[in-house]
């Protein structure tokens, strides 16, 4: 008998440097605890770990603390997996290392190089265009607002900080980045289904 394990569908993922903007949201929860997965700016992941008390966890980890000290300063983007149960706090972070096979955990790792299967390794990339998709959706919005308040003709005054100007230039530059990065991503996925196909 096949037990099917998926992630649960209360996650959020955010930049590393948002963590203040979740810390209150974070604590507020009946159950703070989950599973994180800390990703760099290419999305590739870094390092699954489980927690009872997510806020202090993650922010040991951005601090440099423990083990995280080889790879803090690489850290980009958090996701984290909103976990109920004490007991199935294990096991999601077990599957979770084995699924997106981060390159700085040493525990709980199951998977082989060589073990890895086309499928395997399409669905990797299918999760990997969705987080990329979503990316980009919340990117887009976020310059929208921002562009709605800014007109091409404005000068540099007093009423219209520089700092908005900065955000909307730092925004345009993570669009380009992610539809990159999407857009190799989706090349990816058509020689995985090529190599399914033959």
């Amino acid at each position: 008998m096949a037990i099917k394990i998926s992630l649960p569908e209360d996650f959020v993922t955010f930049q590393r440097w948002e963590l203040p903007n979740y810390r209150t949201k974070l604590q507020d929860l009946e159950h703070d605890r989950g599973v994180y997965l800390f990703r760099d700016t290419a999305g590739q992941a870094l390092y699954v770990g489980k927690s009872k008390r997510l806020c202090n966890r993650l922010n040991s980890h951005l601090n440099g603390q423990g083990t995280s000290k080889d790879f803090t300063h690489l850290i980009d983007t958090i996701t984290v997996y909103f976990i109920a149960e004490l007991y199935e706090l294990d096991i999601y972070e077990s599957y979770a290392i084995n699924k997106f096979q981060p390159e700085y955990n040493r525990d709980k790792v199951f998977y082989k190089p060589a073990d890895i299967t086309v499928s395997w390794q399409l669905e990797q990339v299918d999760g990997e265009i969705d987080l990329l998709q979503e990316k980009l959706r919340d990117y887009r919005r976020d310059r929208r607002r921002l562009d709605s308040g800014i007109d091409a003709d404005d000068e540099l005054i007093d009423d219209l900080p520089m700092r908005r100007y900065g955000n909307l230039l730092w925004l345009h530059r993570e669009i380009d980045k992610s539809e990159r990065k999407l857009e190799k991503k989706r090349q990816e996925r058509a020689k995985l289904l090529n190599i399914l196909q033959e």
